[in-house]
Order: structure tokens, then C-alpha cells, then sequence
């Protein structure tokens, strides 16, 4: 199933698109695709004081929003999967950066 992850509020861009295996997509989405997400992004070229910011930012710290609802990220990943097969988005904002969302507590 393909996911589409954005991080925003950074030093840096960061957007990929990513098929998930089915051991990722039984795993809730903050301890899987998004701990993942964010380890890639502290590897990026540019980003400044990599160390730094692995320290104070955690998966448990960004806001997740999936397909426009925030959520909690307890969820697997598989309970997001469209039957149309449609991509998921998912958009990880650090604590500081403001989206227009839908609050939801779980799914």
C-alpha cells in the first residue's frame, strides 16, 4: 500500500512516497512509517545540526495528520489503507508549525 509523507516545519523539505510491507503495515503508524520517516529526515543533505535535533524532536513529539484528521498514531497503518488503493497521506508537523486540521483522537 503506498503512502505519501510530508514532513513540515523543518530546516528542510522533506517529501517521499513509500510502499509499505505488510510487518510495517501491521504496526501503529507513529512506531512504524513515521519513526521511519523521521530517522530519514535527520539524514538529509542541509539539515542543520542533525544531533541537535534528534535530541529535542521524538516521533512522540511531531503532530500527525492523516488524509487532513490529526490522529494519535496508536492506529496500524493498515486501518488507514483506502479500498480504492488510493495513496495515504500522511503529514508530520513538528510541535511548532500550525496546520489546518480536524482533530480526531483516535481511529
Amino acid at each position: 500500500m503506498c503512502f505519501h509523507v510530508s514532513i513540515v516545519g523543518g530546516d528542510v523539505p522533506f517529501d517521499v512516497q513509500t510502499e509499505l510491507s505488510a510487518a510495517f503495515l501491521a504496526k501503529p503508524v507513529r512506531r512504524g512509517l513515521a519513526a521511519s520517516a523521521l530517522e530519514a529526515y535527520f539524514k538529509l543533505d542541509g539539515l542543520v545540526d542533525a544531533e541537535r535535533l534528534k535530541a529535542y524532536y521524538t516521533v512522540d513529539t511531531l503532530r500527525l495528520v492523516i488524509d487532513g484528521e490529526e490522529v494519535d498514531g496508536t492506529a496500524s497503518a493498515s486501518s488507514f489503507v483506502k479500498a480504492s488503493g488510493e495513496p495515504v497521506s500522511l503529514v508530520m508537523a513538528f510541535p511548532n508549525h500550525v496546520t489546518n486540521v480536524t482533530v480526531v483522537v483516535s481511529r
